[in-house]
């Protein structure tokens, strides 16, 4: 597969504006970010504790490693080349929100208990501020680094934000309730996907 000679044009003139970093100086650079995010969502999350409540820990420690894998996927396809497979990497972006979703499917079978909109904002609160510190290393890391797709690019490092930050928010919540999850949780990190996206796609074009 060629690149079309309209992004060949763009590619070229992005190059002259603005040296990019080689592809080991940025994946260093996105190696390091990476940990940053992660230490910030370990101090987080350390300082909140991990709360099962009436849930088994296998099932939270399977959830959870689901969701990293899909973060850490959603990551490569973001560090690898866009314009050589745009489609399968617009698949990816969804794969942390789907997941959330059948997570919310999993607590339908929880005890029913009351449901208050006022315990969902702790959680959006929270998955708002993990995704914050993740989305902000990664995209200070590559920053200006994709001149084809910046907007693609943008979504993939705000999924791979948003399922961190799911799935920490997972660990720290004790409720195991439809709405909250529904509202708190996947509703949380649609809203911290979007935001992030809308930034990052202007971050990797700047």
């Amino acid at each position: 597969m060629s690149m079309p000679a309209e992004l060949k044009a763009k590619l070229a003139a992005e190059i002259q504006r603005t040296p990019s970093p080689t592809r080991s100086q940025l994946s260093l650079r996105t190696a390091i970010a990476v940990v940053v995010g992660l230490v910030g969502t370990a101090i987080i999350l350390g300082r909140h504790g991990i709360r099962p409540g009436t849930r088994e820990p296998f099932f939270m420690a399977a959830v959870t490693l689901i969701m990293l894998s899909f973060a850490a996927r959603t990551l490569l396809a973001a560090m690898g080349s866009l314009w050589t497979s745009p489609r399968g990497t617009q698949r990816l972006v969804a794969m942390p929100f789907v997941l959330l979703s059948a997570v919310a499917i999993a607590y339908a079978q929880a005890p029913a208990q009351a449901h208050s909109l006022r315990g969902d904002l702790p959680c959006v609160l929270m998955t708002l501020a993990i995704g914050g510190i993740v989305g902000a290393a990664v995209f200070v890391a590559r920053r200006a680094t994709e001149p084809l797709r910046p907007t693609l690019n943008g979504l993939l490092l705000a999924s791979f934000s948003a399922a961190v930050a799911g799935a920490a928010v997972f660990l720290a919540c004790p409720l195991a309730e439809t709405w909250h999850f529904a509202i708190g949780h996947v509703g949380g990190a649609i809203l911290l996907g979007g935001l992030l996206g809308a930034i990052g796609a202007r971050v990797m074009r700047a």
